[in-house]
């Protein structure tokens, strides 16, 4: 027992040595371009069947977010509990819904991976992201083939697109739940400041948890539901992390974490059906949130019963099988290009390819090292 404990303790340590960080950026870089490009090459079959188009482009995307939550689960060691009362955690990804959550950091969207897992929901949650993530290689391609929303950021624009997307979500062969940050952006000290400001002058409650949120985009996904009749509810989600919040780069290094996250089952019927008033009804949704986290950290738990979900021996082992493929497919052409220049004693062309793996290792922590430093300024 004391060997494995060793075991176990020098690979956390290898975990947190630099050059693993850039190695599953290209893994995922890699694997979401060949995706991509699958995606692409699949693209005649729009025309034939939308339908048969939209699962061949969900089953191809589900290795990527399924590496993601390897990612998260296995190597970043995130452990998600999940509350809430019983209806709400029967129905959650048995229907199609709106999933509200709160954006604490950088890392929630992982959070929100790991939960879709765990609820099966994994390619049939469509995510509202800004316009910028389109450009991303690779990822950018996955997002566009499977239909996400890309919004502008301004409301003329953004307000057709929800509303062509919401109808379209009733075309697929497939239940489709959407995911919205009301909040529009993570939270930090300073933006909070800016919201509260605008709080004040509006006559608005303070959030001590929570930016305020942005009301428009959230009564125009609720009317457009309710209009369309695609979901009955809307699943208040909210992230809490007994430990403290996680990390893109302490996930990276494998340093261990919990989330509590606490679901809430709102029906479509008990919400209001007015612009007007779902703007007031957003506020105080967001109030209620604020109050729960609020006595979360002062008690240590939510007050509801802890929801364990069965199977998860079968779906880790899918996991690290996904994984090691892309790993191994994604790695196979960079090792045996190394193989080949070190078996002909090309130690000058060999230098090269090491040269630029270093310069891409350093250049990656500093980012992401400047990156948190300034994110905990920000925090603080």
């Amino acid at each position: 027992m004391l060997s494995l404990l060793k075991i176990v303790g020098k690979i956390a340590w290898l975990k947190r040595l630099p050059l693993w960080r850039p190695i599953l950026g290209y893994v995922f870089i890699s694997t979401a371009v060949i995706i991509g490009c699958l995606q692409v090459m699949a693209l005649p079959l729009w025309p034939m069947s939308k339908s048969f188009y939209r699962r061949v482009a969900a089953s191809l995307s589900h290795p990527l977010l399924l590496f993601c939550v390897w990612v998260a689960a296995e190597w970043g060691n995130i452990v998600i509990r999940v509350f809430g009362d019983k209806t709400g955690l029967d129905c959650a990804g048995k229907e199609p819904g709106l999933y509200v959550l709160n954006h604490p950091g950088d890392a929630d969207f992982l959070c929100g991976v790991m939960l879709a897992y765990e609820f099966n929901i994994l390619t049939t949650l469509k995510a509202i992201v800004k316009k910028s993530l389109m450009f991303v290689p690779g990822l950018g391609i996955i997002f566009y083939a499977n239909e996400y929303m890309f919004l502008d950021r301004k409301w003329s624009t953004d307000q057709p697109k929800m509303t062509a997307m919401i109808k379209q979500s009733q075309t697929f062969p497939y239940p489709i739940s959407f995911i919205l940050f009301c909040e529009g952006t993570r939270f930090t000290k300073d933006i909070q400041a800016k919201r509260l400001e605008y709080a004040r002058s509006k006559g608005l409650p303070e959030l001590q948890h929570h930016l305020i949120p942005k009301t428009k985009a959230f009564s125009s996904m609720v009317l457009g539901m309710k209009d369309a009749a695609c979901s009955p509810a809307l699943y208040d989600v909210e992230l809490a992390f007994p430990r403290g919040e996680p990390s893109i780069l302490s996930v990276l290094e494998g340093r261990p974490s919990e989330v509590h996250i606490h679901i809430r089952r709102i029906p479509m019927s008990e919400i209001p059906s007015s612009e007007a008033e779902l703007d007031d009804y957003c506020h105080t949704l967001y109030q209620e949130k604020d109050k729960l986290l609020c006595e979360y950290y002062q008690k240590g738990k939510f007050n509801a019963s802890e929801y364990e979900r069965e199977g998860k021996l079968r779906r880790k082992i899918l996991s690290h099988l996904n994984a090691l493929f892309w790993g191994c497919i994604t790695m196979f052409p960079p090792s045996l290009l190394a193989l080949k220049l070190a078996a002909d004693a090309s130690w000058l062309l060999l230098s090269l390819p090491i040269g630029l793996f270093l310069f891409v290792t350093v250049t990656f922590e500093v980012t992401l090292r400047q990156g948190m430093k300034e994110f905990k300024v920000k925090k603080s």
